[in-house]
């Protein structure tokens, strides 16, 4: 009986432990105007183009957006920390190669065809090359794997312990096509150029 006693207690300290298991999730806001957002019982304003932070218990939670003109209501499950997707909206994970300065440009090449997979993704009817992953708008929780959130920009010349590293960052739909336009768009024939010849060297 005594023996029974004690695992019913570990049990119920198990039980309370893993209840009270929190992890750190951020809710963005994409848009151009401030939502109203409640996970259960918590009502969160989240201000345009913002961000705010908020600790959650594991396991399934439902949420309910107010937007200028419409409600959001959707389930997540929550086992590490990551972003709410709490307005709908499309997101992009791009990975990004930096190297060292130690690295000759023949060099980086080899580098970024053996490091990064090619590949492409469309938005808005456009491809994009690159190794990115898209986020639809049903995706309403995305687990964290970046070191840049939607609002910190990708480091010019980041600090580096080796000749070459890869670094993430989230991104909202309308910043990502921007930065891609920024970096490659100004000549597609040359951006397509070096995609054909990247997969030519992966598939000898």
């Amino acid at each position: 009986m005594k023996i029974f006693a004690k695992y019913l207690i570990a049990l119920f300290i198990f039980s309370a432990c893993k209840e009270a298991e929190k992890v750190k999730i951020v809710i963005d806001n994409p848009l151009v105007s401030d939502i109203e957002v409640r996970i259960e019982d918590t009502i969160l304003k989240i201000p345009a183009e913002g961000m705010q932070e908020l600790e959650l218990a594991v396991g399934e939670h439902q949420f309910e957006t107010k937007l200028e003109q419409s409600t959001l209501k959707g389930s997540f499950s929550v086992e590490k920390e990551g972003l709410l997707n709490a307005t709908g909206s499309e997101y992009v994970l791009w990975k990004e190669l930096f190297l060292s300065q130690e690295v000759t440009p023949e060099e980086g090449e080899a580098i970024y065809v053996s490091v990064l997979k090619e590949d492409s993704i469309v938005l808005e009817g456009v491809k994009y090359f690159g190794e990115f992953t898209k986020y639809g708008k049903d995706k309403y929780f995305i687990p964290k794997t970046w070191e840049f959130n939607t609002i910190t920009n990708f480091p010019e010349k980041p600090s580096m312990n080796a000749r070459y590293e890869t670094k993430k960052k989230i991104f909202r739909k309308m910043p990502f096509i921007h930065e891609y336009e920024e970096r490659y768009a100004f000549d597609e024939k040359e951006t397509k150029r070096i995609y054909d010849s990247i997969l030519k060297e992966i598939h000898k």
